[in-house]
């Protein structure tokens, strides 16, 4: 995909900065940043497993796509970064002022330099801009779920449609998918405004001259402001299943093992397993549902009050042997310590399940020819 050789490198603080290859085009400059991180290391005395530079570490050029920009380190997996599209008659380049790099250990170091990478622009710089509008649809409709696509516009490395979301009570869930002529390609969210009602989805660049058509074929529903509160006691749940809480372990609890102290219905807990974490304990509390972890707060409280640190979530679905998406679970990770095992644990969630909704939903986007 990188089809325009580099010569970008700067060096500092121990750290070479390169860009071999980069692709250019109207909506947008691919290119991969090289670390060769090995000087900093032997100041350092650590080792580097992964290397990124925040958004606010690039003083001028061109500004990145997303909140950081991943580094390609060593014989690691390549990464591929998007940043915004040249400028004609302004010479391209990034300033990068810091770095960050995660050592084995799990320390972060944020590291200040100046490294200035100014990129070559290919010889056919006006085929390489070349783009093309493409006019938006009427709204279309589907099991009560209204969009309507705004337009897009082809370039020479993706094509870009914008979709407004006219139900509030609803997300995409998966990839919309873009057919042109025989090509038929998945897209990917690459930005939302207006309260996450207009979405511009990327997808890989398509024939110029075709007519396009978008379609999404599963929604699901946002949380509502619904409210469970569960009580559970994790330590008679042990005794009953022989578990000491060593790291791996695993309780399943059953519907008797849960109290709703309000919202109806106690939450759709099934296990609790024990891991061992830098720094401590924790436990995976694995629910038989999927919750909107955007807008959905959590919170674990013990019997003597204390609220434990949520370290992370992740809500998975699953696909059956046909390829369609049906629902799964939702895991909850608590930072724990050994008093909290003692009495009545409390998981609160602030929202119902969310459920998946499925149709089709298909709008053609024809060429605008009343724009260049």
């Amino acid at each position: 995909m990188l089809d325009t050789p580099q010569r970008a490198r700067a060096a500092d603080q121990g750290i070479v900065l390169s860009i071999p290859a980069a692709r250019f085009s109207a909506t947008a400059t691919y290119m991969q940043v090289e670390a060769d991180v090995s000087g900093w290391e032997e100041s350092a005395g650590g080792k580097v497993v992964r290397g990124a530079i925040p958004a606010d570490g690039l003083a001028g050029g061109l500004a990145p796509a997303e909140a950081w920009v991943a580094l390609t380190i060593g014989a690691g997996a390549e990464s591929l970064a998007r940043f915004a599209p040249i400028q004609k008659g302004v010479a391209p380049a990034i300033v990068v002022r810091e770095v960050e790099l995660l050592t084995v250990g799990g320390e972060t170091s944020r590291v200040s330099g100046t490294w200035q990478l100014d990129l070559t622009p290919p010889a056919n710089l006006a085929e390489a801009l070349r783009s093309e509008r493409l006019a938006g649809s009427v709204a279309i409709t589907t099991n009560g779920i209204t969009i309507r696509p705004t337009g897009g516009r082809r370039s020479t490395t993706e094509t870009l449609v914008t979709v407004e979301l006219q139900s509030s009570h609803v997300r995409p869930f998966g990839q919309p998918r873009l057919i042109t002529g025989d090509d038929s390609a998945r897209g990917i969210l690459a930005a939302e405004e207006d309260g996450g009602r207009l979405l511009t989805y990327v997808f890989p660049p398509s024939p110029f001259g075709l007519p396009s058509r978008i379609e999404f074929d599963t929604f699901r529903t946002k949380a509502s402001e619904g409210v469970s509160e569960t009580s559970f006691d994790l330590q008679l749940a042990m005794a009953k299943s022989a578990v000491k809480g060593d790291d791996g372990e695993v309780v399943t609890l059953i519907e008797g093992d849960l109290i709703a102290l309000q919202g109806g219905a106690p939450a759709p807990i099934t296990r609790v397993t024990f891991l061992d974490v830098q720094g401590g304990r924790a436990i995976e509390i694995e629910l038989s549902a999927n919750y909107d972890s955007r807008t959905t707060t959590y919170a674990l409280t013990t019997a003597t009050g204390r609220t434990a640190t949520l370290l992370g979530g992740n809500d998975l679905y699953r696909t059956d042997p046909t390829g369609t998406i049906r629902g799964g679970t939702h895991q909850l990770v608590f930072a724990i310590e050994e008093a909290d095992l003692a009495g009545a644990l409390t998981l609160l969630i602030g929202s119902e399940p969310t459920t998946l909704i499925r149709g089709l939903w298909s709008a053609e986007l024809a060429v605008d020819r009343s724009v260049d």
